[in-house]
């Protein structure tokens, strides 16, 4: 059934609704389960801090990953791999993890905020709703799993230049012994 579904919709929205958002939302609602409707604030506001943490660093260094492909490639092979539509591809796949991380990074800095503040207050609340923490670990976990999928992107955008680079080497030697 989702061979179907996958070959009728658009590759851009099959991007979106790729494996890692199906992940993320699937451990979301595994957690949602094991979570009580209502959590310690203290401990919310610890996870947002790992979150703000993490996705910091991943963000400032997919940002340079982001920047050396682009910078890296030649005018002969960026054309070489858009006869398929590939790089085109690999920069909205890009594009789109750097939004997604950004958000969740934005997400964080939010709860984490909000969470501060509650805890601030005298008498500060104990916990907080469970869907707070549940959003923070769908954009979290998404954020992750779709930088994952960027960096096996990035791979197979190496291979490629490999072999590109070897069909150039071939062809110059084959040219140059006629």
């Amino acid at each position: 059934m989702w061979s179907i579904l996958k070959w009728r919709m658009p590759l851009k929205l099959r991007m979106l609704i790729s494996a890692d958002l199906i992940v993320s939302v699937g451990v979301v609602f595994l957690t949602s389960y094991f979570v009580p409707k209502q959590v310690s604030n203290t401990l919310c506001k610890d996870l947002y801090a790992v979150g703000i943490s993490v996705l910091s660093i991943i963000f400032s260094v997919f940002f340079a990953a982001l920047a050396l492909i682009m910078s890296t490639s030649s005018d002969e092979f960026v054309t070489f791999l858009e006869e398929h539509k590939l790089f085109s591809l690999l920069l909205w796949g890009y594009k789109f993890t750097i939004w997604l991380l950004l958000i969740a990074l934005l997400a964080s800095l939010t709860l984490y905020s909000i969470t501060s503040f509650w805890l601030s207050q005298s008498p500060a609340p104990l916990t907080q709703n469970r869907t707070l923490l549940l959003v923070f670990e769908l954009l979290f976990l998404w954020g992750i799993t779709a930088t994952a999928s960027a960096v096996f992107a990035a791979i197979k955008y190496s291979h490629k230049r490999s072999d590109f680079l070897l069909s150039v080497k071939t062809a110059t030697k084959s040219k140059v012994n006629d």
